[in-house]
């Protein structure tokens, strides 16, 4: 399952495409979340609020779905930022997916999907048309001889693109050789562990999503901060499985890898009595280990330990 963005042959549109997921496109809810910042893309611009994704169309295809972006979106996508798509699947359940970024450069590049074939008012609506109440305004304010002004203005370069040099006399302009297929460029940016966890917390969180992000990237090395961050959240919400997570991070005894949480018995005590209230399996035999590592501490003359182990 991948979701991948690619633009379009002209400046303002393209398309994002969602594979593995079914066909989602009879309700595209999709929400597109900026990792630098944990904003959301409405229609407004970046929000921190969740919002759908302002789309043109969409339309099944063979792997998912492909859903047409106008200028409100695209000219929000920077390839040099991460990104991840929301959405909830055909098997009814919610996705996280990295965005990966393409390039088409030509139309015949484009990927054959139906919504490409749309009337052109309705899948690529041409440019100046929403300009012009605003030119009739201007005629109406100025006269004629502020308009014959502009007329003779150059259209100006727009941000980010080039102008098209003129064809020589004689010569026919060619695109730049093509292999007869265009392959994606390789993501300029991909979502760390970290990443991931605070673009998911930074949204409506579901607590068995956390829970199952945390169980991912619990075992790696630059996966624990997120692992906790995900845990606690779960935790909080009250997911058992969860609490047992959380606790091990404040563990002495547990081995796997703990970021930059500092060891403290009395926090790993108190999530793992909740999950064992629970009845989560587990959590008393660590209660129980715990409680000889205090021991030890204790009889070694460590004041603190003695002090936890009369608290419980």
């Amino acid at each position: 399952m991948y979701a991948s963005y690619v633009s379009g042959p002209d400046d303002g549109y393209g398309i994002l495409h969602i594979n593995g997921a079914g066909d989602v496109s009879q309700r595209p809810n999709c929400r597109l979340w900026r990792a630098s910042d944990g904003m959301c893309l409405g229609r407004a611009g970046w929000q921190p609020e969740a919002a759908d994704l302002p789309l043109r169309g969409a339309a099944g295809t063979e792997e998912g779905c492909a859903l047409s972006l106008g200028p409100e979106a695209t000219g929000n996508l920077v390839p040099g930022e991460a990104y991840t798509v929301e959405f909830n699947g055909a098997d009814g359940k919610e996705h996280s997916l990295v965005l990966n970024f393409g390039n088409a450069g030509y139309p015949e590049a484009l990927p054959s999907d139906s919504i490409l074939s749309l009337p052109p008012d309705q899948a690529r609506p041409q440019r100046g048309r929403a300009w012009a109440p605003v030119a009739l305004l201007l005629l109406l304010c100025l006269g004629a001889a502020f308009w014959a002004l502009r007329s003779g203005v150059d259209k100006p370069v727009e941000s980010g693109k080039m102008q098209t040099p003129p064809a020589q006399s004689g010569k026919a302009q060619t695109p730049p050789a093509q292999s007869g297929s265009v392959s994606p460029r390789v993501p300029s940016a991909v979502l760390t562990p970290l990443q991931r966890a605070r673009a998911h917390l930074s949204g409506p969180a579901d607590a068995p999503t956390s829970l199952a992000m945390a169980k991912e990237f619990r075992p790696l090395e630059d996966g624990a901060d997120a692992a906790f961050l995900l845990a606690e959240d779960a935790a909080q919400k009250g997911l058992p499985e969860a609490m047992l997570i959380a606790g091990s991070f404040y563990d002495p005894l547990d081995a796997q890898p703990r970021g930059t949480i500092i060891i403290d018995p009395v926090e790993a005590m108190n999530w793992y009595v909740q999950a064992g209230a629970a009845g989560i399996a587990g959590a008393r035999e660590r209660v129980a280990a715990l409680r000889g590592w205090l021991r030890a501490q204790s009889a070694a003359g460590n004041a603190e330990a003695e002090r936890i182990l009369k608290t419980f």
